[in-house]
């Protein structure tokens, strides 16, 4: 009723207006507000703040050499967000509880996600060799990989993924409000029941979804960790998210004490973990790849520490492990909200950099990995 119906208009930021028409978008947000005492407008505030840094990100399209980054620049915060919701509805926890906002908020971007895919698929044939039918007749490795990289089962799995994404969100979703509106406790363990079979089929397909979107921009490089480790990322900057948002909006105690500093120390103890974690899946596929030094597994890393990019590799690992390790010991910086505001901006700028230096080389290198990267759409 507030929003003269279901329906309320924005602004984001971007110079657009952003309506929501939908009960998907909506009715969550309103039945909260329904069941709290919180100041509507600050509440109001931390909900926009999460949509429009997940939305910007999404939404910055630049070259065609560069919507596989921005592509997976804008699904981190998605799909982290419906990941880390299924996890905490799994899980439980006060932090899950608190949370579950925000992260609604961000994997409430999944058809905003999707739209932003479209301009992927425009400059497909300047991003992917295997979209290269004489390129493909000329190199074994796109011969192996034609059965399934090829475009009509690309595009048809990309509809798998939305549709099962969409589904485990939406449904989770409903629950959820329902528990609002009724406070029925027998829904909590529901959702538990739903999200927890739901949260291993969305890292299965979650991996998939970025072998097909990042990794086969390479030509010949196979790795079973790339995905659980592009994954983790994701998870990682979605607790940063959380983290910046949640603070920002409860200064001034205006959520009396909801968001205080045991929900923070959680946040930060897994924030530390996922830190942890994605350091061990990285330096997994290191020692599994550089030892074994075969050529058409070693380019990969040869693409990455060739003049400037072994700098940036330098400070991948320093600014996205080491760093933030040593900053997230301390148990004072996690219960402290002035400083782990700052540790959690970093992780998303270093986030930034561990994107770009996983996606940009084979454009930029003349290199053996992706013929396109002597095409002018990469120059």
């Amino acid at each position: 009723e507030m929003f003269g119906g279901n329906s309320f208009e924005f602004g984001l930021g971007t110079g657009v207006e952003f309506q929501a028409t939908s009960a998907w978008v909506v009715t969550p947000y309103v039945n909260f507000l329904r069941t709290t005492s919180f100041n509507r407008s600050e509440f109001d505030l931390g909900v926009k703040t999460a949509y429009r840094l997940n939305r910007e990100w999404s939404l910055t399209a630049g070259l065609q050499y560069e919507a596989v980054q921005h592509a997976k620049d804008g699904t981190g915060f998605t799909l982290g967000g419906l990941c880390v919701l299924l996890m905490a509805h799994t899980v439980g926890g006060k932090w899950g509880a608190t949370s579950r906002r925000f992260l609604e908020a961000q994997m409430r971007t999944l058809p905003l996600m999707f739209l932003f895919l479209v301009v992927l698929l425009v400059g497909m044939k300047d991003i992917y060799p295997w979209t290269h039918a004489n390129w493909v007749a000329q190199n074994h490795f796109l011969q192996h990989k034609a059965p399934y990289m090829n475009v009509p089962f690309f595009l048809v799995r990309i509809v798998i993924y939305f549709a099962i994404w969409l589904f485990w969100g939406w449904r989770v979703n409903k629950m959820a409000d329902e528990q609002d509106r009724t406070g029925d406790p027998t829904l909590g363990e529901r959702m538990r029941a739903f999200s927890a079979p739901g949260l291993l089929i969305f890292s299965m397909t979650a991996t998939f979804a970025v072998i097909d979107w990042v990794l086969s921009a390479d030509t010949q490089y196979f790795s079973t960790v790339y995905g659980a480790m592009i994954l983790i990322g994701d998870i990682l900057q979605t607790f940063a998210l959380t983290i910046i948002v949640m603070i920002l909006v409860s200064r001034g105690d205006r959520f009396g004490g909801r968001i205080n500093a045991p929900i923070l120390h959680d946040l930060g103890k897994l924030m530390f973990a996922f830190v942890i974690f994605w350091a061990y899946l990285s330096a997994s596929q290191l020692i599994i790849t550089w030892p074994a030094n075969l050529p058409q597994e070693a380019v990969w890393y040869l693409d990455r520490t060739n003049g400037f990019w072994k700098v940036l590799a330098a400070a991948v690992a320093l600014s996205m492990f080491v760093i933030p390790f040593l900053a997230l010991l301390s148990q004072g910086l996690k219960k402290d909200p002035r400083r782990l505001i700052w540790a959690a901006v970093w992780i998303l700028v270093a986030r930034l950099i561990d994107i770009f230096w996983i996606v940009e080389p084979p454009f930029r290198n003349a290199s053996t990995s992706s013929p396109l990267a002597t095409s002018s759409g990469f120059t």
